[in-house]
């Protein structure tokens, strides 16, 4: 997790409560100048299967949320006969600027080796609004977008 330093609530959570989940890493740093360069800080930090983006103001709605979304992939690869991990998986949410027409989500799981192979998780020549969009198009291209209707996200 990244938390700005000047995030005092979130900095009492952890050291209240979340300092007991040694696999948990917290990052307190700066605001920094650009979303999608802290983004992938994370997730190039992180050592699990997935990586996915969220922030502070997003309300995960399904329940077992992650469990829909690790089914919907395994189906998602062998329906594709998929032996890689190359996968791209969004979440349907109603993001202000995001266009659902077009097959996005603002805030998508990509797995590891997905992050290893281009070495990021989104481009950062987009400060902001953008990635979402372009780093589906990317996936997409090749075949790798894993749709995850069933998750609900609100923002």
């Amino acid at each position: 997790f990244w938390v700005d330093d000047d995030d005092k609530e979130t900095i009492d959570l952890y050291n209240d409560y979340l300092y007991q989940f040694p696999f948990v890493k917290i990052f307190i740093k700066p605001r920094p100048h650009s979303l999608n360069a802290a983004i992938n800080f994370l997730a190039m930090s992180g050592r699990g299967r997935y990586a996915a983006n969220f922030n502070d103001d997003c309300v995960l709605l399904t329940q077992d949320w992650d469990q829909l979304m690790l089914a919907n992939i395994a189906e998602f690869k062998e329906k594709n006969a998929i032996k890689d991990d190359i996968v791209y998986c969004g979440t349907d949410d109603d993001s202000f600027d995001r266009d659902a027409s077009k097959g996005y989500s603002s805030f998508c799981t990509i797995s590891r080796q997905a992050i290893d192979v281009i070495g990021k998780f989104m481009e950062i020549s987009f400060c902001s609004l953008g990635a979402d969009a372009h780093i589906f198009r990317v996936y997409n291209e090749i075949g790798r977008v894993c749709p995850c209707s069933k998750s609900r996200l609100y923002q």
